[in-house]
C-alpha cells in the first residue's frame, strides 16, 4: 500500500506470494528500492513517484531462497542492503527444521548469490525477523532463539565467504542494537527461572 503525504491511499498493489510484512527500503544507483521477502522469493519493486503504479516490479531481479513446501526452512526476515548487497535470513517463522541461514544477494545481479549457515551443527533454527547491520563496521548480527545463539559475521568479498567473527550462547528474542562509535552492541538474554522468567540486558 503506497500512502501519500497526508497519509491517504495513492494505490494497493498486490504481491505475487504472502510476505508477512517483511519490507524493507533502499536507494541504490539513484533509484529507491522497495524490496519484499514473500513466502520463498525475494523481489523488489522500483518506486516511481507521480507514476501510475507509483512501484514498478523489476522483474529482473529476484532470488528463490526456498521451496515453497520445505520442512528443511521457513520463510524468511525483512532483506537489509549493505556495499552493493542485500542480506536476509531465513526461518523467520517457526517450525523450520534445518539451521538458520544467512543469504546474499548481489544488488546489480540476483543470480550472484550466498547462503551461508552461521552455526554449524544446529537444528530447528528459529528468529523472529532477528537480524541486525552495522552499517559502519559492515557487520551482521544474526540471533537464533531455539538454540540460544547470537553471532557477528562478514562477508569477505575478494573470497566470496562469510567470516565468523564470534558466537555467544544468548537467547535474545528482540531486535538487537548497535553503536558504532561505541563499537558495542545491545541485546536481551532470556533466563528461565528460579526463582522467576526474566530478561537480562547485555552489553557487548
Amino acid at each position: 500500500t503506497v500512502l501519500g503525504t497526508n497519509l491517504s491511499l495513492i494505490k494497493d498493489i498486490p504481491l505475487p506470494e504472502a510476505s508477512y510484512g517483511r519490507l524493507s527500503v533502499h536507494i541504490y544507483n539513484n533509484k529507491e528500492y522497495v524490496y519484499v521477502t514473500g513466502d520463498t522469493t525475494l523481489i523488489r519493486y522500483e518506486h516511481r513517484p507521480g507514476e501510475d503504479p507509483p512501484l514498478v516490479l523489476d522483474t529482473a531481479w529476484s532470488y528463490k531462497y526456498r521451496e515453497v513446501n520445505s520442512r528443511q526452512w521457513k520463510a524468511g526476515g525483512a532483506a537489509i542492503c549493505m556495499g552493493g548487497n542485500a542480506y536476509f535470513t531465513d526461518n523467520a517463522q517457526p517450525g523450520g527444521l534445518g539451521p538458520i541461514r544467512l543469504h546474499r544477494v548481489n544488488l546489480d545481479n540476483s543470480e550472484d548469490v550466498s547462503a551461508f549457515i552461521p552455526f554449524l551443527g544446529t537444528r530447528n533454527g528459529y528468529h523472529f525477523n532477528k537480524h541486525l547491520i552495522d552499517l559502519e563496521d559492515e557487520i551482521i548480527v544474526v540471533s537464533d532463539i531455539t538454540n540460544g545463539l547470537v553471532g557477528g559475521f562478514k562477508y569477505d568479498a575478494g573470497r566470496d565467504r562469510f567470516k565468523n567473527l564470534w558466537v555467544k550462547n544468548y537467547v535474545s528474542g528482540i531486535l538487537c542494537s548497535a553503536s558504532s562509535s561505541r563499537g558495542q552492541l545491545y541485546l536481551n538474554d532470556f533466563v528461565s527461572g528460579p526463582p522467576y522468567d526474566h530478561d537480562d540486558i547485555v552489553i557487548l
